[in-house]
């Protein structure tokens, strides 16, 4: 009824009212796209239609479409502040840093929130390159507005951009990064997705691994978490030693995007580590190769399988095949010592060893190995 109202007059504003309230109860959401739409083209939105246009465009993944909207209502004044600091965050992810800035000088003028909008210019000034601009203002908001937590993370972010060993995991713990970067744990915003993802990324990063599981398993439930959010999670999980749960986050990942070469190959190796369903390891690999043919990490992971499979003549070829184009890896040289080992070539599995330490493998995990040569050697 309401619909045939419009085909005869477009413009009638109560048939249109009817149509949206009633799309809204059924849930009809691309009808109501639509309609709203319409009534945004002919001018006769009102601001909430506008905003529920924007929300829904943003929901579907369309950040331009929501920021065309937002705009007009930013400039007739009938946008309200949360929707002003929205509007500047979404033209800051689309790279209209000039625009974002000069809006949030307008907020400035009318007495926003300090701390919040120092909180945006922080942010803004660190998507320009500006990282000590972006320092400064962030630790301004924070004196400010110390429970200000979306400053926190944004300051973490600049602070590991400046001086990225702050993440590295041997280095000594307990300075002032550690020490933010525990407190935004704890601040947390319990529905925001850029915290807990953030948090928990430079948590798996610092080898922290159980602590950041929780946070990226908290982010992957929240509206919006995409195949980022899942990957990073499936590595944790890995590295945590929860290796069927990361089993279970690539199975998700390879619905969003079943020819990843990246997932599959991620998949292929967690099975071979394991030495389980190598044949399914293999044509996972495989697959990711027919992809990505001379990518290094992929085909030490064919070399792997091979290894798990007992043929270590050819997976000796991939393994060499890999190093000669990572380089100094401290997983592919590992990979390649045991392989040398076990075909018997002592001295050059030492040397590959020897040369793994050097890269930064794990003490614990591969001075076993060269004692193992060594006693072997006495014998």
């Amino acid at each position: 009824e309401w619909r045939r109202a419009l085909e005869i007059d477009p413009a009638a504003i109560e048939a249109s009212s009817r149509l949206i309230d009633l799309l809204i109860t059924q849930g009809r959401q691309p009808e109501l796209t639509e309609e709203l739409q319409r009534r945004v083209d002919a001018g006769i939105a009102e601001p909430r239609q506008a905003a529920a246009l924007a929300d829904l465009s943003l929901r579907d993944g369309r950040p331009d479409d929501a920021v065309a909207v937002l705009i007009p209502l930013a400039s007739s004044g009938d946008l309200d502040r949360a929707g002003q600091l929205l509007l500047i965050q979404l033209l800051g992810d689309l790279g209209r840093h000039e625009e974002a800035l000069r809006l949030l000088e307008t907020l400035e003028d009318e007495g926003a929130r300090r701390g919040a909008v120092l909180s945006l210019r922080g942010e803004l000034l660190f998507d320009m390159g500006d990282a000590a601009g972006a320092e400064a203002v962030l630790r301004e908001a924070l004196e400010e507005e110390p429970a200000n937590n979306e400053a926190r993370v944004t300051l973490l972010l600049v602070l590991s951009s400046r001086d990225p060993s702050v993440l590295d995991p041997r280095a000594e713990r307990g300075g002032e990064f550690d020490q933010i970067l525990d407190r935004a744990g704890v601040e947390i915003d319990a529905q925001s997705l850029r915290q807990h993802f953030l948090v928990g990324a430079m948590l798996r990063r610092q080898s922290r691994h159980e602590e950041a599981v929780g946070f990226l398993r908290r982010a992957s439930t929240l509206p919006g978490a995409g195949e980022q959010v899942f990957y990073e999670l499936a590595i944790a999980q890995q590295e945590s030693g929860r290796r069927r749960a990361a089993e279970g986050t690539l199975e998700q990942l390879l619905k969003m995007d079943p020819d990843s070469p990246e997932y599959l190959n991620f998949y292929g190796y967690l099975l071979a580590e394991d030495g389980r369903d190598l044949d399914r390891a293999r044509a996972m690999i495989d697959r990711a190769l027919e992809a990505d043919p001379e990518n290094g990490a992929y085909i030490d992971s064919l070399g792997w399988v091979l290894y798990q499979q007992g043929d270590l003549e050819g997976a000796l070829e991939q393994l060499i095949r890999a190093v000669n184009l990572v380089g100094d890896d401290p997983v592919v040289l590992e990979h390649l010592g045991d392989c040398l080992r076990d075909l018997g070539r002592i001295d050059e599995a030492r040397r590959t060893y020897e040369r793994a330490l050097g890269a930064g493998a794990p003490e614990d995990r591969i001075r076993p190995r060269l004692d193992g040569l060594d006693a072997d050697g006495d014998r």
